[in-house]
């Protein structure tokens, strides 16, 4: 009877265990941790943490998409739950989705979020937006992309095999990660407003058309991968001209021997003239702050990339600041 007894309890407790762990495991051996379980309001699946709402799926059949700024009073911040998990991007795959709105809320546009939408052409970018994650936009059919200011993070492949024709990339983005742009048919132009510290592997690799790459950084940033296929084109006949700031030439010339050695087309470092005028820029219109040349006549330009020069001095009230106060040279 004593080991009948034992035998039971035993039993029992081996039950409990059993119990206790098949709770706590996982139901993906892919996701690790702790687990957001997704609700849905019929037309978005989304999880909740810390008040705040990320996206995981869209459950309706429009082509033309608006992400609403909050669900149930809890603001929407992230797009995609891909958590490096491409198949769990927001609409991965979808191939009738041709435009999504986001609000001005989001945050972040997690990994893989847009990832392999064959027909989407149009997505905005919100002002909030720091992290573009992984794959967010590659293979989709994007056609055009404005990166916020404030952007400090774009993943690697972020727009791989996308129909965009140029980009300018914010000063908080320090690295073009592995095939940022890789196989994007129509890109033309790269900007770099920062200083880049690092070019990753392939980053621009059969991007066939691109010819212009701007760089403001006087350090020439390193490379990832092997040399000889960071600026490896299909056959074409036209040149690849890297802009980089005067007096910096022959610097990355030197750094980048091996890279222009290895390349498919004639890579050819050139010095952007240096700056002549100090300006701000405000609701679409310059200010001119300040001359930095040496002529002594001078001739005020009527725009500034395009925009339009409306006001002369950034003083703002203190004489020190007046465009070329005290200058004793400039005669017209």
């Amino acid at each position: 009877m004593r080991n009948s007894n034992w035998l039971s309890n035993l039993a029992k407790k081996t039950m409990a265990v059993v119990l206790s762990v098949a709770m706590i495991i996982p139901t993906s051996l892919g996701n690790l941790g702790v687990i957001a379980m997704a609700a849905d309001n019929g037309t978005w699946e989304y999880t909740e943490e810390n008040g705040e709402i990320t996206i995981v799926k869209y459950l309706g059949t429009d082509t033309a998409i608006e992400v609403p700024a909050d669900i149930d009073g809890k603001p929407v911040t992230t797009i995609g739950g891909g958590n490096g998990n491409i198949a769990l991007g927001s609409w991965s795959g979808n191939a009738t989705i041709t435009s999504v709105k986001l609000p001005a809320s989001v945050k972040k546009i997690n990994t893989a979020a847009f990832w392999n939408m064959t027909a989407l052409t149009e997505v905005n970018i919100p002002e909030a937006v720091t992290e573009i994650e992984s794959y967010a936009f590659g293979k989709s059919a994007l056609a055009a992309a404005e990166l916020p200011a404030g952007l400090t993070k774009l993943g690697e492949q972020a727009f791989t095999e996308t129909k965009i024709t140029e980009i300018t990339i914010p000063e908080g983005v320090t690295s073009l990660e592995k095939m940022v742009f890789c196989k994007c048919p129509n890109l033309q132009k790269i900007t770099v407003l920062g200083e880049l510290t690092n070019i990753g592997d392939k980053a621009v690799q059969k991007a066939n058309n691109l010819t212009e790459i701007y760089l403001k950084g006087q350090t020439p940033p390193t490379f990832g991968g092997s040399a000889a296929e960071q600026f490896q084109f299909d056959a074409r006949d036209t040149d690849l001209t890297v802009y980089v700031p005067a007096g910096c030439g022959q610097t990355y010339e030197d750094a980048w021997k091996d890279q222009i050695d290895g390349s498919t087309v004639e890579v050819i470092i050139k010095e952007e003239e240096a700056p002549q005028w100090d300006y701000t820029e405000e609701n679409g219109e310059i200010t001119i702050v300040k001359y930095l040349g040496t002529d002594t006549a001078i001739e005020v330009p009527a725009d500034i990339d395009g925009k339009p020069v409306t006001t002369i001095g950034g003083g703002n009230g203190n004489i020190a600041l007046g465009s070329w106060s005290g200058n004793a040279t400039i005669t017209s």
